[in-house]
């Protein structure tokens, strides 16, 4: 898979769409039809996207990955909890402050 078509599932959007944002972001304005039409076509025919569709493709894939890094973290560190306190002995006087 190209970095493009990873960007696009992730964003759950065509790669095409994704070309029509990466141009945006990158250049601060929408692309006309043809413009996009011919980086689409050259795409689809060699595979490389154009360097601003790879750039922002890359940070989308990019704030994905530290994204569910950081819920699967949370998420250790919750089950680490719970585990820990569970594990304790039933005869202790556990005091909670809140």
């Amino acid at each position: 898979m190209t970095v493009l078509r990873d960007a696009a599932n992730i964003l759950d959007i065509s790669e095409y769409d994704l070309l029509h944002q990466a141009y945006q972001h990158w250049y601060g304005k929408p692309a006309s039809c043809a413009q996009l039409n011919r980086a689409f076509s050259d795409y689809l025919s060699t595979e490389q996207p154009p360097h601003w569709a790879r750039h922002y493709a890359l940070q989308v894939i990019t704030g994905y990955e530290a994204e569910r890094h950081a819920k699967c973290k949370c998420l250790g560190l919750l089950w680490l909890m719970l585990w820990h306190f569970k594990a304790r002995p039933a005869d202790r006087n556990i005091v909670l402050i809140a």
